[in-house]
């Protein structure tokens, strides 16, 4: 489904979820209106609202938990990138007052890396896989500096500080890596649209004097529904459209930092 709905923009994709919502909740009302009348709240209507009031209650908080949770995932792999880039852009500032045999080989080296993200681990990073090339070069820079034995005692903080740099950067590339799997899982999608479905087929055995007011009413409540999982949808894949982070801080450091 993700993949079908990365076509499109942020826009249209919200308005076919919101769309189908609606369309699943006023079918849901029809059936229950015409071929369920039996658990119709006729001579129960003030019961019939007092448990409508705390099963929505209930499944509200579910939904927020999970919104809030989906969204604070994707703002931290958000930030990891552009940390990521801010350390990468400090490890070569740092790497240019080494020696030369040094310089010269690690300052390309992280030029390469940049480029390789950017144009090719970035795009398979919407199916969760990382870039063995990208790995490769990277390696390869950790390497060159973990063998570095500085000359001169002064060259010690620096050295101290770039390593830490490198280590950082790892711990950072991986959370980018790890961030761009999906937060919510099947059984998690399963137990929402299991409540949604409890909420509108619930809301739906009501009896209102006119059934267009009903209809209002229930297609209200499958647009909030519709809102909440176009939030799930877009943010719970982080490196897949319509709210792809990009890799605009990497692309950044060789267009404006690094020139």
């Amino acid at each position: 489904m993700i993949q079908f709905l990365s076509q499109f923009s942020s826009e249209t994709v919200a308005i076919f979820v919101i769309g189908i919502s609606i369309l699943l909740s006023v079918l849901c009302l029809w059936v229950v209106q015409r071929y369920l009348q039996f658990i119709h709240f006729r001579d129960a209507t003030d019961h019939g609202e007092i448990f409508s009031a705390a099963i929505g209650g209930i499944i509200s908080l579910v939904f927020a938990f999970v919104t809030i949770t989906v969204w604070q995932n994707y703002n931290y792999i958000d930030n990891a990138v552009a940390k990521e880039a801010n350390v990468l852009h400090n490890i070569y500032r740092n790497v240019e007052v080494y020696p030369p045999e040094i310089s010269n080989q690690v300052r390309p080296l992280l030029r390469q890396y940049v480029e390789q993200v950017i144009k090719v681990e970035w795009p398979s990073l919407r199916e969760a896989k990382e870039d063995a090339e990208s790995h490769r070069l990277i390696t390869e820079v950790n390497r060159i500096m973990v063998a570095y034995k500085p000359a001169v005692l002064g060259e010690f903080p620096l050295h101290t500080e770039t390593l830490r740099l490198i280590s950082e950067n790892r711990g950072l590339r991986h959370d980018r890596i790890k961030g761009s799997k999906p937060h919510l899982e099947t059984p998690m999608w399963t137990a929402l649209f299991i409540a949604a479905i409890l909420l509108v087929a619930y809301s739906s055995m009501f009896v209102v004097p006119r059934f267009s007011t009903h209809v209002f009413m229930i297609s209200s409540l499958g647009a909030s529904l519709g809102i909440m999982f176009y939030i799930l949808v877009v943010y719970n894949y982080p490196f897949t459209e319509p709210g792809a982070i990009v890799s605009e801080p990497f692309q950044r450091l060789l267009d404006v930092y690094w020139k």
